[in-house]
């Protein structure tokens, strides 16, 4: 937290100030120019546009692996769910609307009486 103001009484506490603010200013100099060192230190180093190019390639590359793969275990764990719950899916569901309907065509054409 900043020291509080306080208004120098001579021209020395003026000179102690200033030197004091002087002091201060050259350690936040220090303090950023080394963590701007380590921030370039740990930047990835390119050497030229066209590895740059390559690099991003890849990126987005990865990233659509990592999307392909994401999608293709969300619809194996949601087709574990459905069998382990029990729940019937769209394909099963056709296939059941088929055989009604064809069990239904089958019982309108039998005779009345033997309906009844």
């Amino acid at each position: 937290m900043a020291d509080p103001i306080t208004f120098p009484r001579s021209l020395d506490d003026v000179r102690a100030q200033v030197e004091r603010i002087r002091s201060e200013g050259e350690k936040l100099v220090d303090r950023l120019r080394s963590d701007a060192k380590d921030l370039i230190a740990r930047a990835p180093k390119v050497v030229s546009i066209d590895e740059a190019r390559k690099r991003a390639e890849e990126a987005v590359k990865t990233v659509q692996d990592l999307r392909a793969r994401r999608t293709e275990l969300l619809t194996k764990l949601a087709t574990q769910v459905i069998n382990l719950l029990g729940f019937a899916t769209a394909d099963r569901v056709a296939k059941l609307e088929t055989r009604i309907a064809n069990l239904e065509q089958r019982v309108s054409s039998l005779p009345k009486e033997q309906a009844a």
